[in-house]
């Protein structure tokens, strides 16, 4: 993952590289006795810079001005950041721009980036430009609708409603979404909190109405998908519940609270096998906290004629929530049933308060591995160096047979504010290629293209995710070595078995699988996580990761990583390769906060021995560093 941070006469460029990812392309800060102009740019010492003013206006293709916020930022063609600002009425005015070349461009959701150049010459210059901005498409052309953007001022009236709402001060959250509805009356994230607002008043007419308005405007909003959809659960309105909630989870589907809710209706409309597919998944995305999802295992196994598997379900349940009345009835009731009444059991499945539907400072970022285990089946002995010989056995097979795989990436990007309010989108779509190399034995190499090239810049915000790839590589024979790992014990994933492995840096030796580059420097970081590993095969299904520590200088405070593994089929072969499929990242680095879904599909794999040619770089090698920065090498 590549940082670009613009900070007045240079660039600072952070960048994760995997151990095998590529070399991120540095900016070297501007140092010296460069001398600042009115503009923040550079200067030649002894000379007066002429400065104008640059407007810039961002339209439609009809040539009508895009109303929405839309952010502008002007680059000097040497890439030195010079000034961004948002649109007011569909346009932005730079003053103090000193002569020279620079790169304009335009970000605003909905629409594709948009980028021109632009030169001004001589004192006083007025200049203005017109950014054509395309709208976003999908696969049959129709436009994709995007969040509007949320105005500073709206933002920090929203952000203060859900402090408040937070604290339960609900008279301050009211006159703070009003100030926000006043400055933005069209954002679904206000119509949202004035739902939560209303249904912590008892008034859920009016939540209804709140959440419905959130989804006209923009029907992407999960959130407001997710609580519509719980009312009308609450109503006993299973259809229409069941068309809102498919909606939210098909839009965050890492949220365990949309997972559980889907499931009960499933189960309330008797699409038993959905709804144990759903369940399960809220137990694994939840853990603990989805618990209650355990009843719809239950309900599923009982209707199934299976009294055993329900039964071991209520007492898992009971063995995470000890002493719960409804729990041990619905167990006590189990072992009275003659087999042709159904338990009932959905009806006790709590309905999250109201409260709790406000997401805390933090709720951005998911809980950090240690804070929860994942349940394990009882009883059942795990033995760590036959599952780890096993797991680094699949890593090396496919490092073996694999040189290079292509395939269809899907990048969803949110930039957070401070109150983990969701301030910026962006969609975008590449045609991605990952080469393998072993460059010596336990000495690997990476490269990640993108629409044939390895410019980071394709990313949004200049953040570009790399190294996805590289995580498996925690298993690798000699690069486990770094890391201290357990056995938790044997869990189910997507209906099977797998052991699940807690791995975590070890403090005296080297930290080789990631690092963050800032300038010339590389900056390795420590991690931890927790890996799913398939109890009949040994592929890697899925992995998690937190920070453990990082350098101060990099000012990196949160990152966590959720990378889940597919099947692919190999030239016809009838054992899979394990690829990576989806992955969430999230980041916080001095405060700037980041979460991106990233979506792999369309799969192609190439083995070692089909030499297919890879299309060089655009970029000029001798700048994008060695390729000793982008691997691993083995621990002496």
């Amino acid at each position: 993952m590549q940082w670009r941070e613009r900070l007045g006469l240079f660039v600072v460029v952070l960048s994760l590289a995997g151990m095998c990812a590529a070399p991120g392309n540095a900016q070297k800060p501007v140092t010296g006795g460069a001398r600042t102009g009115a503009a923040g740019a550079p200067a030649l010492s002894g000379e007066v810079p002429s400065s104008g003013t640059l407007t810039v206006y961002v339209r439609e293709p009809s040539g009508s001005i895009i109303r929405q916020l839309a952010v502008v930022t002007v680059t000097l063609m040497t890439q030195q950041y010079f000034r961004q600002l948002t649109t007011q009425g569909g346009s932005a005015t730079f003053e103090g721009v000193v002569s020279g070349r620079y790169t304009v461009q335009a970000v605003a959701s909905g629409y594709e980036n948009t980028s021109q150049e632009v030169e001004l010459t001589g004192m006083n210059t007025m200049v203005s430009i017109d950014l054509i901005m395309q709208p976003l498409r999908d696969a049959s052309g129709a436009v994709i609708p995007g969040p509007p953007i949320l105005a500073p001022k709206a933002q920090k009236q929203l952000g203060q409603a859900l402090q408040a709402l937070r604290e339960n001060k609900q008279k301050d959250a009211l006159a703070h979404l009003n100030n926000a509805l006043k400055a933005a009356p069209n954002h679904p994230e206000v119509h949202y909190l004035f739902g939560v607002y209303y249904a912590r008043e008892g008034d859920w007419t009016q939540a209804k109405a709140s959440w419905k308005k959130a989804i006209e405007v923009y029907p992407e909003h999960a959130g407001a998908n997710l609580s519509l959809g719980e009312a009308l659960y609450r109503d006993a309105n299973y259809a229409g519940a069941a068309t809102c909630l498919a909606k939210a989870v098909q839009l965050d589907p890492a949220s365990w609270r949309g997972q559980l809710l889907y499931a009960n209706v499933l189960l309330r409309q008797k699409s038993l096998k959905e709804a144990a597919e759903h369940a399960r998944r809220a137990i694994e995305i939840g853990h603990t906290q989805a618990a209650s999802a355990r009843f719809v295992l239950a309900e599923v196994y009982f209707e199934q004629g299976d009294k055993d598997a329900a039964g071991t379900q209520l007492r898992t349940y009971l063995q995470e929530r000890p002493g719960d009345a409804t729990a041990q009835k619905a167990l006590d009731q189990l072992h009275g049933a003659n087999g042709t009444n159904g338990m009932g059991m959905v009806a006790a499945i709590p309905v999250m308060p109201v409260s709790e539907a406000v997401p805390v400072v933090t709720k951005w970022l998911p809980p950090d591995i240690d804070e929860i285990t994942p349940p394990v089946e009882t009883g059942v002995a795990c033995t760590l160096p036959d599952v780890l010989d096993q797991a680094s056995g699949r890593v090396s097979e496919f490092l073996k047979d694999v040189d290079r795989f292509t395939a269809t990436e899907s990048l969803h990007h949110e930039t957070l504010n401070a109150w983990g309010i969701v301030s910026a989108t962006e969609n975008r779509k590449f045609n991605y290629l990952v080469s393998y190399r072993e460059l010596r034995p336990h000495y690997f190499a990476v490269e990640e293209y993108r629409d044939g090239s390895l410019d980071l810049s394709k990313f949004p915000e200049g953040i570009a995710t790399v190294g996805l790839p590289s995580l498996m590589l925690v298993f690798e024979k000699v690069q486990r070595q770094n890391y201290d790992m357990k056995c938790e014990g044997l869990t189910r994933w997507h209906g099977g078995l797998a052991w699940q492995i807690h791995f975590a840096q070890r403090a005296d030796k080297p930290r080789q699988l990631r690092a963050y580059r800032l300038g010339p420097r590389s900056y390795p970081i420590a991690i931890k996580g927790r890996a799913w590993i398939a109890a009949d095969t040994y592929q890697i299904l899925r992995m998690e990761t937190d920070l453990i520590s990082a350098p101060k200088e990099i000012h990196l405070t949160a990152e966590h990583i959720n990378l889940e593994y597919g099947a692919v089929y190999f030239n016809g072969q009838k054992e899979p390769l394990w690829v990576p499929q989806n992955a969430e990242i999230y980041i916080d680095w001095q405060g700037h906060r980041i979460h991106r879904r990233h979506k792999f599909d369309d799969f192609l794999l190439f083995g070692v021995d089909e030499k297919m040619k890879i299309a060089p770089p655009k970029e000029d090698p001798a700048q994008m560093g060695s390729g000793e920065n982008g691997a691993s090498k083995p621990p002496a």
